[in-house]
């Protein structure tokens, strides 16, 4: 998965179970994808699909109103 840092697909699933919600918290966790980035679209893949069969969505994107509406 993760050459730069030898990071496999086992690792990132188990770190996407614990929460992880995006490339940038599962670099933080384990280092996948903080090397040339070349493999950050599949880490996303790999926690939508975690997530996702394990019956949890991703947290919704939350935007603030418009002034005056």
């Amino acid at each position: 998965m993760c050459h730069c840092h030898r990071v496999n697909d086992r690792v990132i699933r188990d770190v996407a179970r614990q929460g992880a919600q995006d490339a940038d918290e599962v670099g933080a966790a384990c280092g996948a994808g903080t090397g040339c980035g070349g493999c950050r679209p599949a880490i996303e893949g790999l926690i939508t699909s975690t997530r996702a069969s394990e019956g949890v969505a991703s947290l919704p994107m939350i935007c603030a109103p418009e002034p005056g509406v």
